[in-house]
């Protein structure tokens, strides 16, 4: 057998304590079988056979050969010290018992504590304190502690530690607090209980710790005699004046307590507090349950300062006791509300009352508001600028050297002596007081008084002008109390005022007249076509002259009245008629409106004249605009403006150019030429507007044969023309009249009126012109036209130069039997030619017959030739005939007849095989000469022109008869005459168009 463990030592033990579940009390060893052989083995101890210290377990064990198995030795020591034995073990069937020496060190449990009465110090209420317990184990086994009765001691004891253990050899600090809540004063014990780190053994050892502390508080008190809850109030003082607030003290504590004041600037703009508040005393002793101290706190302000309920006053709270020099053990808020201000004004309007301009002799009142906008009332004077000005120069420098001295003097002193320097400038320093102040033109009151907080004082300030010019004056203002950089001479305050006389514009035409013309004379009163006006005024006449104003309508014209002064002016308008002429009553004719008016300074007005003619002649009356000098309170000069005011009743009225002919009724009359049924011929109608309105013409067309026509020519413009008035037109829809057009002043209307005969008659027609607002005026075109028929005609006459129309341009009346004949002759007017020098005018001839030739001749004679002169013109035919005139000598010609005679002939072939014929055509034939040239053998040719004969033909009994054809032509060499030497155009306006003459 083999054991792993030949020894086994134990560790110190307490004393003995018949237990087995105590694991530290035992050692393990481990027995090995190392023979192939079973074991048994005994165990025992050599000394301990009662096994009084030493046990063993199992006493016996068998084992087989390889086989372990555990052996426990338990200690339990009877006394201190070191006891030592041998473990014997003896094996059967073997003599050499085996032994283990054993051995273990018994120990007493066993704790120091020092001290063992704890003193704690006074110690003020919160304040913590601590104690330290000191454990010392000088055994070699760890022991257990536990302080009790900790719960008699209060909750303002506690430790750092209730229970522990505590190694061998070893000490541990045991922290005792004390943190008084309330005022106490105590002397208790508390218990230290020892045991075994394992509490085999219980509770070995207490000791008692007595306990004695005391805890104590400080009990100041403050009293504020004036403040809501706890507030020193100065309330609101002016700056520069002081307050007293006194704070009581006492000391109810049980021990003696020391104070001290200071000044924090806790949640306020203010750097400086020192400056304005003074404590006495600011620091002392209270004694204990003593007698009470008063501190005075004084607020001298030398600024503004706002201070609303802050904390900046500290009470502190020493323990003199503590640290030697004391200790502050509480520091209590003081919350102080303090105000100082200047007085707060406004004054509206700011700086400057301006009474502007006004008539001399009149009376005005202003007002300007004096307001109190701060929080205490403060006085004010008004005084003139100039009154005692070296004197407020002075007070101002004494005031800001109060300002800033003194500040090494006592703060109460100073407050006095400054308010008393105060007072005392405002005393010697102030202007007289007045109730009304006189300045010039101004009266200024109330002079003084007071105005409480948000009070206003509403100041008059009179002004009576009664001479001309401008009047300027300065004043002061002073308010009590105010910031001395404000205006530290007084508030300048500026009055201003200007007297005038009222006028107005009366030499300014183009002023007065803005809205009009204005012609130097009257020869540049006609007004362009271009210029529509409603009046115009005349320099040369002094006049007004209302232009283009129908009858039964009104005009009215606006004449500007500008007052250019600084003052208003009172004007009265009036109408008059002109001295010395007689007239109707012209109050129905000129009105003026308004009849009184009152024009603003640096305005106008316009003064408003109708005009309401009631019949067709000239009216003209004087209108005056004169100053109300009635109205005006001081006495001024009369000043007018007078002028002519005519105008005429006029008509819209229409007159016709052409046709220039007149009936012996004296209605226009548009004659037409003798046509052929078929052929159709053109008139001129022209209408010009001569007046000065525009006129709404109507036409209207009377033909119950439907052979004449209308029709406007592109330069005229027509509101409407009815369908069917023109030759091609469609009937459209019916209109009430013709035509309908508006011309305006100057402007021509042009139409072409048509005649195109259906039968073979004398027709007549009328055009009827009617102007709308003018019952007077209704004019009748008549016209007169005639159809024929006629198998032989001459055609396309035209002239040299446009037909002068002898009949048309020429004024004067037809006699009513010229009318019934009435035919246009065939006429060609040649006019002016040179002598010597050929002119040649064509036109046609036309044979209408549709079976029948006809055969002409033309009886001409010098200087007229025509050209074919004799010809034949088969059925349905025409030819041109050329007529020419050439003259070598000067000779007119006026309606000269050549006469044309015209038969009726038959060809003995049928027509169509027999050639057009005329004495223009020729054959040119080349016959033999009797000349021969040198060497010729053939005889010269002679070029012969020979006339064509006339082809066979019979003419028919009575069909002959002649054609007249009319020729105007003046032939005479070139001469210049002039009448006119000089040409003097009228006046023109610049930019305009005049013709001469």
């Amino acid at each position: 057998m083999k054991a792993t463990v030949s020894s086994a030592a134990f560790s110190p033990f307490a004393d003995r304590y018949k237990a087995l579940d105590c694991p530290s009390n035992c050692e393990t060893i481990t027995i090995l079988n190392v023979t192939p052989l079973e074991v048994e083995a005994h165990f025992s101890f050599e000394r301990d056979l009662k096994a009084d210290t030493f046990l063993v377990e199992p006493p016996s064990m068998r084992l087989k050969p390889d086989e372990k198995q555990k052996l426990s030795i338990w200690a339990y020591p009877t006394s201190a010290g070191l006891v030592e034995d041998k473990l014997v073990c003896r094996i059967k069937e073997n003599p050499e018992p085996v032994v283990f020496p054993l051995c273990c060190q018994g120990v007493k449990v066993e704790l120091r504590v020092s001290p063992k009465h704890v003193h704690f110090n006074r110690l003020l209420l919160h304040r913590e304190d601590s104690k330290t317990l000191v454990l010392r184990n000088s055994t070699l086994l760890p022991v257990a502690w536990r302080l009790c009765g900790l719960e008699n001691l209060g909750e303002d004891f506690s430790v750092s530690q209730r229970e522990g253990i505590v190694g061998p050899r070893t000490e541990f600090d045991v922290h005792l607090y004390f943190k008084p809540t309330k005022a106490l004063n105590i002397e208790k014990k508390i218990r230290l209980e020892v045991s075994d780190a394992e509490n085999i053994l219980g509770i070995v050892q207490t000791e008692n710790i007595l306990i004695s502390a005391e805890g104590y508080d400080v009990a100041p008190i403050i009293n504020i005699p004036k403040g809501a809850g706890g507030t020193v109030d100065f309330g609101v003082l002016k700056v520069l004046d002081d307050a007293k607030q006194v704070l009581t003290l006492r000391n109810k504590g049980k021990y003696e307590i020391a104070y001290s004041f200071q000044l924090k600037a806790a949640g306020t703009t203010i750097p400086d507090l020192a400056s304005h508040f003074t404590i006495q005393p600011q620091k002392g002793l209270l004694a204990a349950s003593g007698r009470p101290v008063q501190v005075q706190v004084f607020f001298h302000p030398k600024t503004e300062v706002n201070i609303e309920d802050k904390p900046i006053l500290h009470y502190q709270v020493m323990e003199p006791s503590i640290c030697g020099g004391g200790e502050t053990v509480a520091v209590i808020p003081v919350r102080v509300s303090a105000k100082a201000v200047f007085s707060k004004y406004s004054i509206h309007p700011a700086s400057l009352i301006n009474f502007g301009a006004m008539v001399k002799g009149s009376r005005k009142t202003c007002t300007f508001m004096l307001e109190n906008k701060g929080s205490l009332d403060f006085k004010f004077l008004i005084y003139r600028a100039d009154q005692d000005a070296s004197r407020l120069q002075e007070k101002s420098g004494c005031q800001m050297k109060s300002a800033h001295s003194g500040k090494s003097e006592n703060l109460h002193q100073r407050t006095s002596s400054a308010k008393k320097s105060k007072r005392s400038l405002q005393k010697v320093a102030s202007p007289s007081m007045q109730a009304r102040v006189t300045l010039g033109m101004f009266t200024v009151y109330p002079g003084f008084g007071s105005i409480p907080p948000g009070g206003q004082q509403m100041i008059t300030v009179d002004c009576s002008v009664e001479s001309l010019g401008t009047c300027e004056e300065h004043l002061r203002i002073d308010i009590s109390d105010r910031d001395p950089q404000d205006n530290p001479l007084g508030i300048p305050y500026t009055l201003l005022a200007e007297s005038c006389l009222p006028a107005f514009v009366v030499d300014d035409i183009e002023s007065i007249f803005e809205e009009h013309r204005i012609c130097s004379n009257v020869n540049l009163c006609q007004t362009p076509q271009t210029m529509r006006d409603k009046g115009v005024y005349v320099r040369d006449e002094n006049k007004f002259i209302f232009t283009d104003v129908r009858v039964g309508h009104w005009a009215t014209a606006r004449f500007k009245i500008h007052n250019v002064n600084k003052v208003p002016c009172n004007v009265v308008l009036s109408i008059k008629p002109i001295a010395g002429e007689f007239h109707s009553p012209i109050s129905d004719i000129f009105k003026v409106d308004p009849v009184r008016m009152c024009v603003p300074s640096c305005s106008h007005a316009f003064a408003t004249v109708t005009f309401t003619p009631q019949m067709m002649q000239s009216y003209q009356c004087t209108f005056e605009a004169s100053l109300d000098v009635l109205a005006s309170p001081a006495a001024i000069k009369a000043q007018s403006l007078t002028f002519r005011v005519s105008g005429d009743g006029t008509l819209p009225r229409v007159t016709v150019l052409r046709p220039v002919l007149h009936s012996k009724r004296g209605n226009p009359l548009l004659v037409f030429k003798k046509l052929l049924l078929g052929d159709s011929q053109k008139l001129p109608l022209v209408l010009h507007n001569g007046g000065t309105l525009p006129v709404q013409l109507t036409i209207d067309l009377l033909d119950e044969a439907g052979v004449f026509f209308l029709k406007a020519r592109p330069t005229t413009q027509c509101v409407y023309q009815a369908g069917g008035v023109k030759e091609d037109s469609p009937a459209g829809e019916r209109k009430p009249h013709t035509a309908l057009l508006v011309l305006l002043r100057g402007e021509l209307a042009e139409f072409d009126v048509l005649f195109k005969p259906t039968l073979a008659q004398r027709v007549e027609g009328r055009i009827h012109l009617s102007v709308v607002n003018n019952p007077y005026e209704e004019t009748d075109i008549q016209l007169v036209g005639e159809g024929y028929e006629d198998d032989f005609t001459l055609d396309n006459i035209h002239g040299l130069v446009a037909d002068s129309e002898e009949e048309e341009n020429a004024e004067g009346n037809l006699e009513e039997d010229v009318i019934e004949a009435a035919a246009r002759v065939n006429h060609i007017p040649f006019g002016d030619c040179h002598i010597g020098k050929p002119y040649s005018v064509t036109f046609t001839i036309t044979n209408r017959s549709r079976t029948e030739a006809m055969r002409f001749e033309w009886l001409a004679d010098t200087p007229f030739h025509f050209s074919p002169k004799v010809g034949h013109l088969h059925a349905g035919c025409a030819k041109a005939i050329t007529v020419t005139l050439k003259s070598d000598v000067a000779v007119t010609f006026k309606m000269h007849p050549v006469k044309c005679k015209v038969a009726r002939i038959t060809f003995p072939l049928p027509p169509e095989q027999i050639k057009d014929w005329d004495d223009c055509l020729h054959t040119i034939k080349w016959v033999d000469t009797t000349m021969r040239g040198p060497g010729a053998t053939w005889p010269v040719k002679k070029k012969v022109i020979e006339t064509d004969p006339e082809p066979a033909h019979t003419v028919l009994e009575e069909s002959s008869r002649e054609v007249e054809l009319c020729l105007s032509a003046v032939v005479d060499y070139a001469e210049l005459k002039l009448d006119t030497d000089t040409i003097q155009c009228k006046e023109t306006l610049p930019f305009q168009t005049r013709t001469f003459p």
